[in-house]
């Protein structure tokens, strides 16, 4: 695949929590790494899990924030109805105390 696959545009998106608002943004950076930003609101010291689901076959390599510890996942998803095939769901979690930016940076990783 090449970057024509990619559209180059900021996005983000806020939903409300139990711990206050989680706003996230998403950037593609020059060399192809995708660079998210989440924004979590809030008090105290919480739980937090990001979950990123790989498209099958795809490989990635992630730099989570220091305050999370990444691991790999397999399970299964579906490309399209009816269709389950094996891939990769990257979770990264900590104990964070909120409120607190947590930056994760995906690059595209060669084989």
């Amino acid at each position: 695949r090449t970057g024509a696959d990619l559209v180059r545009a900021p996005a983000s998106g806020r939903v409300g929590a139990p711990h206050g608002a989680h706003l996230r943004t998403v950037t593609l950076g020059d060399d192809g790494s995708v660079v998210i930003g989440d924004a979590l609101d809030g008090r105290g010291v919480h739980h937090v899990a990001l979950r990123f689901p790989l498209r099958p076959g795809a490989r990635a390599r992630i730099e989570p924030d220091p305050a999370l510890v990444a691991r790999e996942v397999p399970e299964a998803h579906s490309p399209r109805y009816g269709v389950l095939e094996p891939a990769v769901t990257v979770v990264c979690e900590g104990l964070v105390a909120l409120p607190r930016t947590l930056r994760t940076v995906l690059r595209p990783a060669t084989v």
